[in-house]
């Protein structure tokens, strides 16, 4: 994926915990997306700092990668299809960078552009959720896969 500008994903912390305490946790506005770890799993969740996302979104347009303009509204087709690239290659990242998420499938299955949309079977199911420390372009922030 081409960004033109500087990417750094580093490996902060695991923590075991809910799905519910994970979705509960996140802003209102967070940008999601679900993803398949193995066959017949449960899906796994990237969830990616919104002014990250905005910034890459940026970037992957031809932009300087400052932080541009976020706006208060749902994804766009065109912003979700980005989404969906970015989170793709986030994830493929990721695996080469750790160990916990080797044999999940970079396909993402469904974005969501708030974590009240998103459709979890138990909430009361325990989950391992991988905090990363970020940087695109101008802006630094946290993304996580639970």
């Amino acid at each position: 994926m081409y960004l033109n500008g500087p990417v750094g994903i580093n490996f902060q912390t695991v923590h075991r915990m809910r799905s519910g305490q994970y979705i509960g946790a996140l802003s209102d506005d967070a940008l999601l997306a679900a993803f398949s770890l193995i066959s017949h799993a449960p899906l796994g969740l990237l969830h990616l700092d919104k002014r990250l996302a905005y910034t890459a979104f940026n970037m992957m347009l031809g932009g300087s990668g400052q932080q541009p303009c976020i706006p208060h509204r749902t994804l766009t087709p065109l912003e979700t299809n980005l989404f969906r690239l970015l989170t793709q290659e986030l994830i493929s990242t990721a695996q080469k960078v750790s160990t916990l998420f080797r044999s999940a499938s970079p396909h993402v299955s469904q974005v969501y552009s708030s974590p009240a949309a998103v459709d979890i079977l138990s909430k009361a199911e325990w989950t391992l959720c991988a905090s990363y420390y970020v940087h695109i372009g101008s802006q630094e922030g946290f993304m996580t896969l639970g």
